[in-house]
């Protein structure tokens, strides 16, 4: 029995201890009281924080639709306050709601750290910007730089597999020498690996990231500012001796081959030279370098990447600082008699025809466009045939001193107009092309060399884009989309270097250093092309010049970023005065004094619409991170799917907290009395079931339980809108006139929820006023409609947030009254942020007479929008209506429906 006993006592004590467990776990789980006046702080806060995560949400969407160029430092602070308000959005509705839905703030931070995971610096891909994927943390064609990559490679090791480790560049060039054995210099490549571990000291990465983000691209002094700052950063670090021994020890390699040397240092960044971005000349070159400075010019190479010039350039082209590791190729110097440029077809035409541009001496001259270099076009089989010949104007040609650097020689006279190539070099140099053309499967932009000795040497392949299909002439250079403008002919001569028509007023550029002066839309003119104009380029209508080459650095630059320049006009800069109103029309080469709006918008035809930003991983990497954040799932709030668990965006998650933040209050509200706040019903000529909690000074005293009428109130913004509300002819009761599609989607919304009535105009609204504040809530059938409002003599406290949402129709519909919401609203000076059928509009810091005056004109919007969408069939209703409301009509959608 004892024993019995003792087991028996055993078992009780247990089951006690399990109770109590239960009953701590259980009152864990219950909600803590939350006061009236504390659910209504966090409910304030709540709309606040959706409010601003809503419009940072619109805002954000239109970065991405827009296409246009956008930085790190543009997007990310939207980004970062769309994290933070939705984040306070589940804070708030947590804290309202006694410490329940804390897993909505765990749903926060895990679509948080998909987004920064989609935002880490990306492997190598081997697809580069071609890849379809648009999310690289979870693609497996990446390539993971291997630890053991050597800081060093000689030409003879390079194959294309190793673009990952020494760029683009130099390893389509060695590809070509080793698998197709086309002659190029000897010389080395220092890796990609080489230079990130310089950048790795001392957190420069970082540290030149912060800079980057700083920049506003439309300021070009911003620019060259950053530029500076960056390349002092870069200058004031110490090099390695790791780095420095290998660069001299490969040059050392180098002379017991070839003898003494002078070699050319040339950048070779990851992703240089590609198909979009070819970064054409923007990065240094250093020629005819001796040992002694070699360790110096590779670190002017590498700090080009951060001249304006090349900063710019990725900031057009959407090129993340992490997404180009920078190597470097030094190859033998090339004393060249001739050198020049090859494309294997014409890439304003895309012709059957190979051009070659050339000069006397060293090729720079052709690519910076500082000459009329001497043109070839050359058939592409059979005997190599000229087609045409232009023989140029070259007064000088750049030649290797002794020792480091060039100098300028004069041409002789006879030989200026002699063709520099005869039709042996002519073959050679075309056969090497079209190998290398057939090789990569694409058209090819080449720079060559032929040394003293007749050799020819292949500098540079890379692959050539071709411009969108231009109509041509009957001497076939490429023509206008429109023969005559009506304007005053300046100019009608020159080269089309890429094709466009633009207009804009003058800016004559006499010295480098005023294109920090230059204005958004302006024309460029210019004495000579220079890469270096990039750095202005994104802001600038069209360029047009005095000197240059079709096949030069910035003429490519030109074409990729779909920017008009007309070159070679030979006296522009003296027919063209600053803040002259110009129309430029490249491909018929032609300058005319003044815009002609139609002449202009035809140039989107001729110059092609297609967007290279849209291509780059800048683009491709926060469209996808906008996946995480944009998308409304959660659109059924009755559904069982309707929960925590399933946000799957940062927009399901402030959907979620909005509908029950308001069910919370709805719900409190409608238990009639909390801590003596009742909610009184309100009767008045307006068929709306609405409940008003006074939190002070609102209501005039009130005896009993019993419905109020404005007669009742004291709030002046409440009195206001209700004062709209109850305009003369404002129809808040009877149909509308529809149409049989509008009909249709009234009949199916009733018949795809069940619950409609119980959602129509006899719904409940609340109203929480005070004598200066509103808070206003209500559904009337599918739309809901949020009005908060303070109106004081403190002009600095006053403000409107109206947020209007939904609606019976279907979406077109629905998306056309928000816009007649939204214009309305931004006549009478509010900020309005609209997603599809979602309005969000607020107005600041404006005197009470004001506020008073613009609620009223909502409280009249209210009731004249009401079930609009169902009348509003086709786009130019919109105006119609806008047009209607700010006349004072207090029903436009029947006088219009009448109209059909």
């Amino acid at each position: 029995m004892g024993n019995e006993h003792r087991a028996r006592d055993s078992t009780v004590r247990l089951a006690r201890c399990l109770v109590t467990i239960f009953k701590k776990i259980f009152r864990r789980q219950q909600a803590e009281p939350v006061s009236f006046k504390d659910k209504l702080h966090h409910f304030q806060r709540l709309l606040f924080s959706n409010d601003e995560a809503l419009k940072l949400m619109a805002s954000l969407s239109d970065i991405i639709v827009s296409g246009r160029p956008f930085s790190r430092g543009e997007i990310y602070p939207v980004y970062s306050d769309i994290l933070k308000n939705t984040q306070e959005v589940t804070e708030h509705l947590s804290s309202m709601c006694g410490g329940r839905y804390k897993t909505l703030i765990g749903r926060v931070h895990s679509i948080k750290d998909e987004c920064e995971l989609k935002l880490s610096p990306a492997p190598f891909c081997p697809e580069r910007w071609d890849c379809e994927e648009p999310d690289c943390s979870k693609c497996e064609k990446s390539v993971i730089p291997s630890p053991d990559m050597p800081y060093s490679y000689r030409v003879d090791e390079i194959t294309f597999d190793h673009t990952r480790e020494v760029g683009g560049k130099m390893s389509r060039l060695c590809e070509v020498h080793n698998r197709l054995n086309i002659p190029i210099p000897d010389g080395f490549c220092l890796t990609s690996r080489c230079f990130d571990d310089f950048f790795s000291q001392e957190n420069l990465y970082l540290t030149i990231d912060e800079a980057i983000s700083s920049i506003d691209f439309n300021d070009n002094a911003q620019v060259q500012q950053a530029s500076r700052v960056i390349q002092a950063l870069i200058i004031a670090s110490p090099i390695p001796q790791i780095i420095e021994r290998t660069i001299l020890d490969q040059y050392d390699n180098l002379v017991s081959r070839q003898g003494h040397v002078l070699v050319s240092v040339r950048s070779s960044a990851v992703g240089e030279d590609d198909l979009h971005f070819s970064f054409a000349g923007l990065h240094y070159t250093a020629l005819n370098v001796s040992r002694a400075n070699l360790v110096d010019a590779c670190f002017e190479v590498l700090i080009s990447k951060y001249l304006p010039q090349s900063l710019v350039y990725r900031y057009m082209t959407g090129l993340r600082d992490v997404d180009m590791p920078m190597s470097i190729g030094c190859l033998q110097m090339v004393d060249s008699e001739v050198s020049g440029v090859l494309f294997t077809r014409d890439p304003l035409r895309n012709r059957d025809e190979i051009i070659i541009q050339a000069v006397r001496g060293l090729g720079t001259k052709v690519v910076d466009g500082s000459v009329e270099a001497q043109e070839y076009v050359v058939e592409r089989s059979g005997n190599f045939r000229v087609l045409s010949f232009k023989p140029g104007n070259q007064e000088f040609r750049a030649a290797p001193r002794s020792t480091d650097g060039l100098y300028d020689e004069k041409v002789p006279d006879d030989l200026k107009r002699n063709p520099c190539l005869n039709q042996d070099q002519i073959r050679t140099i075309t056969e090497y092309a079209l190998k290398i053309e057939q090789y990569y499967e694409s058209p090819q932009d080449i720079e060559w060399a032929i040394d003293r000795n007749g050799e020819v040497y292949i500098l540079q392949c890379r692959p050539l884009a071709i411009s969108d299909a231009v109509a041509v002439d009957a001497d076939g250079d490429p023509q206008s989309g429109k023969a005559d403008a009506g304007l005053p002919v300046l100019i009608a001569k020159g080269e089309c270097a890429s094709p466009g028509i633009c207009s804009g007023k003058v800016f004559l550029l006499n010295r480098f250093k005023d294109l920090v002066n230059f204005p958004s839309g302006g024309i460029l003119v210019v004495k000579k092309t220079s890469p270096e104009l990039t750095r202005v380029l994104h802001k600038a209508s069209g360029l047009v010049a005095d000197i240059g080459n079709t096949t030069g650095h910035l003429a490519i630059i030109a074409r990729e970023l779909k920017i008009p320049v007309l070159v070679n006009t030979g006296d522009a800069t003296t027919q063209l005065t600053d803040e002259m109103n110009v129309t430029v029309d490249t491909a018929a080469k032609r300058v005319y004094l003044g815009i002609e709006t139609g002449f202009v918008e035809h140039a989107d035809d001729v110059s092609g619409s297609k967007n290279i930003f849209m291509k780059s991983p800048m683009y491709r990497i926060w469209k996808n991170v906008t996946q995480s954040i944009i998308p409304l799932n959660l659109t059924d709030r009755d559904s069982s799917e309707f929960s925590p668990d399933n946000c799957r965006t940062l927009h399901d998650v402030t959907r979620f907290a909005h509908e029950y933040s308001m069910r919370e209050m709805f719900s409190l509200y409608e238990s009639a009395e909390h801590e003596d706040k009742q909610a009184y019903p309100l009767k008045f000529p307006v068929p709306l079931d609405v409940y008003v909690i006074d939190l002070g000074n609102g209501l005039n005293k009130i005896e009993g339980r019993r419905a109020i009428t404005p007669d009742d109130i004291i709030s002046k913004p409440f009195l206001s809108l209700i004062g709209g509300m109850t305009a003369p002819g404002v129809r808040w009761a009877g149909p509308l006139p529809i149409d049989i599609k509008g009909f249709t989607s009234l009949l199916m919304s009733n018949i795809v929820d069940s619950g409609r009535s119980d959602r129509a105009l006899g719904g409940r609204s609340y109203a929480i006023i005070s004598d200066c504040y509103l808070n206003f809530s209500s559904r009337l059938g599918y739309h809901f409609s949020r009005l908060d409002a303070y109106a004081s003599d403190e002009i600095n406290n006053n403000y409107i947030n109206f947020d209007f949402r939904g609606g019976a129709a279907d979406p077109s519909r629905r998306v056309r009254r928000a816009k007649v919401i939204a214009r309305i609203l931004e006549l009478s000076d509010f900020s309005v942020a609209a997603q599809n059928d979602n309005v969000l509009a607020t107005i600041r810091k404006i005197p009470v007479s004001q506020i008073l005056e613009l609620l009223n004109e909502i409280g009249r919007l209210m009731g004249a929008v009401r079930n609009a969408d169902v009348t509003l069939i086709r786009d130019d209703n919109i105006e119609q209506f806008v047009n209607a409301f700010l006349s004072g009509d207090p029903a436009p959608a029947l006088r219009f429906t009448q109209e059909h």
